[in-house]
């Protein structure tokens, strides 16, 4: 492989297009002792194969996959994606425009995140299409548009899937983070490039190359029963006095799927009611329910951890007693998961509900991700094996969000996490009882991520990472719930909540305003 060399790689149909954009590329700074070449395969079927064509034809490390109606006007194109190549080893591969998310039908531009920038015409009039701003290097995303697309190493295009013009760029950008390599979109502050691409008209095969997408890759890939020699996910449902509540929310996992994919785990903390009974008859009924019931109460962090320790399967998933699963969510859940072995951990994200998937790496960027809401122990999914090598896993019993420790020590051994946008269970609304709420959201919440401090953002949660998340949590819950918890009267205690605040705001700039404002909360209540 040359590692001096760039390759220039077109599918031509039009030669006026295609040496037009060759004479853009000619015009850039080629850095002393690097060459360029160029590659252009004519009459090939499909996308996907006139590129592997083209990847065989060269020795060249670079790569740059381009339309042949692309027109680079970046002068410093080569020196620029070549930095970022060589200062990141990790990226695999470099667009202009792209999305952080993949929306469930596949159609990335129709995502929420989507970044970089071109100049473009696709409605017949040349604009500049712009996304969201990019303040670092570069941003990483999930996939990139194929009007360019440019590699440091070479994974084959799947010619064996998509036999047209479309969906290869997704897939493309899919099989580089499959292989764990970086997809990016740098920071433009100009377009690098003019995309003239014309009114676009699509036609029938771009349904059939979508489902072959989503099919591989979203929604519905076949599993292999014959292989299966456990379960993939175990869904762990702590439960307690709540006989209708885990009625239903067994009924709404084996309604879906009661074969050998997922397991149910009840672990029953010596309820008084019918619970027993119910989750019995059920357990008769479906094979893959697994009833645990405890001697005594053990408490119900202990009992979360007893139902974390019965599961078998590849993946945990906690689960509320009183939560609800959707009709078809579980099998989007199993496809995710098992289309996503670099995640270590997955976040149900059920209050976004944009039927999307976006994925980070870090403590600090799951923090910024997640809030407080890493709180909710049905939105929490992870890999078994990782929950497994947690030498203290109860280190924070006593907490009552023992299981906020547990995501992050899961993220210290991998990274790599997923968000599922996806509002796939409903609930039933009941209050959690008996906590002091100052201690459990304010006090044990900063503590467990103070104990997690450290300058490495990847590894650790960075001190401003942290001071941001204190004043985010302020604003998005903390206030509501004073304010909830002050009017409804929920057995759930306020003692001490305004020394608990004090002790770990007074340092804030903004400490006087947020005082003042829990000060108006609890007037404006009084007078309710």
């Amino acid at each position: 492989m040359n590692d001096k060399k760039i390759a220039f790689i077109y599918c031509v149909n039009n030669r006026a297009l295609y040496e037009e954009s060759v004479r853009y590329v000619k015009s850039l700074h080629v850095p002393k002792g690097y060459e360029i070449e160029f590659i252009a395969i004519e009459g090939a079927s499909s996308i996907t194969s006139g590129y592997n064509q083209g990847m065989r034809k060269t020795d060249a490390k670079y790569k740059v996959y381009l339309h042949q109606d692309v027109f680079i006007v970046n002068k410093n194109f080569i020196i620029d994606i070549l930095d970022i190549f060589q200062k990141y080893s990790e990226v695999g591969m470099i667009g202009v425009v792209g999305s952080q998310s993949v929306p469930f039908n596949g159609i990335w531009w129709e995502s929420e995140k989507k970044v970089g920038k071109v100049y473009d015409n696709h409605n017949g009039k040349m604009e500049l299409l712009k996304f969201t701003d990019i303040e670092a290097e570069f941003s990483e995303v999930q996939v990139i548009d194929g009007l360019i697309m440019i590699t440091q190493y070479d994974l084959q295009w799947r010619e064996d899937l998509f036999k047209g013009w479309h969906f290869y760029d997704a897939s493309h950008s899919l099989e580089f983070i499959r292989k764990g390599y970086k997809v990016v979109v740098p920071s433009q502050s100009e377009p690098w490039c003019v995309h003239d691409c014309g009114i676009i008209h699509l036609k029938d095969d771009y349904d059939y190359d979508r489902e072959i997408f989503c099919r591989e890759y979203l929604l519905s890939k076949s599993l292999n029963f014959d292989k299966i020699m456990k379960p993939i996910i175990s869904i762990c449902i702590p439960t307690y006095n709540r006989q209708k509540e885990i009625e239903k929310s067994i009924i709404s996992i084996v309604s879906q799927i009661n074969d050998e994919r997922v397991e149910i785990i009840v672990s029953d903390n010596a309820s008084t009611d019918s619970t027993q009974e119910i989750v019995r008859f059920y357990s008769k009924k479906y094979k893959n329910i697994k009833y645990v019931r405890n001697e005594q109460n053990l408490g119900s962090e202990r009992n979360i951890i007893n139902a974390l320790n019965q599961a078998s399967g590849t993946y945990i998933l906690l689960h509320g007693d009183d939560d609800y699963f959707k009709q078809d969510s579980l099998c989007r859940l199993l496809n995710i998961v098992t289309n996503n072995p670099q995640c270590s951990l997955f976040f149900i994200d059920v209050l976004n509900d944009k039927k999307d998937v976006t994925f980070g790496k870090g403590l600090d960027q799951y923090l910024k991700e997640t809030s407080i809401y890493s709180t909710f122990i049905s939105s929490i999914m992870f890999k078994k094996e990782y929950y497994l090598n947690i030498k203290n896993p109860t280190l924070f019993i006593g907490s009552f969000i023992n299981q906020v420790y547990i995501q992050y020590k899961i993220l210290q051994q991998n990274p790599h996490f997923c968000i599922i946008r996806d509002a796939i269970f409903t609930q039933e609304g009941n209050d959690i009882i008996g906590y002091n709420y100052g201690e459990v959201f304010i006090k044990n919440y900063l503590d467990i991520l103070h104990y997690f401090k450290g300058d490495n953002s990847v590894k650790f949660l960075t001190e401003e990472t942290i001071k941001q998340e204190k004043k985010k949590m302020l604003e998005t819950t903390i206030f509501y719930w004073y304010r909830y918890i002050l009017r409804n009267k929920p057995p759930v205690s306020l003692d001490y909540f305004d020394d608990i605040f004090v002790e770990y705001y007074k340092d804030e700039p903004y400490f006087v305003t947020a005082k003042s404002i829990f000060e108006r909360i609890k007037y404006e209540e009084m007078q309710h």
